[in-house]
């Protein structure tokens, strides 16, 4: 029992010589703890807005203080992207910019961030078939003042008729006087009738290609007799006297 009766004076004495080390101790697990939180609080953040790149650490999760801590305005048609990946996040500003169709007699502007010329096509409706004549292709990206125009393009197929002209021949007859005609056989028109291919272009006949030409009807000659008696002159008569 005596190994174990407690010494008060001693112990007063290990106290106050080692007071100084417990509160050092003491410190550094207060000062280890508060930088264990902020240092696993903490995410490692880059800013990508075009050509400029911006890499911070900080404890500030939220997407809209950042950018505006750093000074980045975001527009009306910009998008915002944010990958994540540990306590890592990467927080990527995509810039919209001008782009226009110019189809159907009016001209469509629009503000996009990326995308084909088919992504802007079908996102304002606007159908296209084989004949149209797009100025820009269907796959091609989307750049910064893209100007593209659509040209409606409509096939025709139509038949035309025109006249074709009867010639007169011309048949000489003893039975008539010198001068004289008779038409035996009344000229008529002949049909003749062509088949076309018009083209137009945003509503203008741009051209018109000939298919085929035949003759519906055929010309009836006219048939003239021309005259060649010669007149008898009169005998005149005796003088009786």
């Amino acid at each position: 029992s005596a190994l174990f009766r407690s010494i008060p004076g001693k112990a007063a004495t290990f106290a106050r010589q080692n007071r100084k080390f417990v509160a050092l101790t003491l410190l550094c697990i207060f000062s280890f703890t508060v930088f264990a939180t902020a240092f696993f609080n903490t995410n490692f953040v880059t800013i990508v807005d075009g050509d400029n790149t911006v890499v911070l650490r900080t404890t500030e999760d939220d997407t809209a203080a950042l950018l505006a801590a750093n000074g980045i305005t975001v527009n009306e048609y910009d998008e915002v992207e944010e990958t994540e990946s540990g306590l890592s996040k990467t927080i990527e500003v995509i810039r919209a910019f001008p782009v226009s169709v110019t189809v159907d007699g009016q001209t469509i502007n629009d503000m996009v961030t990326g995308g084909t010329v088919a992504d802007l096509l079908k996102k304002h409706g606007i159908a296209v078939s084989e004949s149209d004549i797009l100025s820009h292709g269907e796959k091609l990206p989307l750049y910064s003042n893209l100007s593209m125009t659509i040209k409606r393009v409509v096939y025709e197929t139509v038949t035309e008729t025109a006249p074709i002209d009867f010639q007169t021949v011309k048949t000489p007859s003893a039975d008539l006087l010198k001068g004289k005609t008779k038409e035996v056989t009344k000229g008529e028109q002949g049909v003749e009738t062509s088949t076309l291919r018009n083209i137009y272009v945003d509503g203008i006949l741009t051209d018109s290609i000939l298919l085929s030409k035949e003759t519906t009807k055929a010309p009836v000659n006219a048939e003239v007799l021309v005259g060649t008696k010669v007149e008898q002159a009169a005998v005149p008569a005796a003088n009786r006297s």
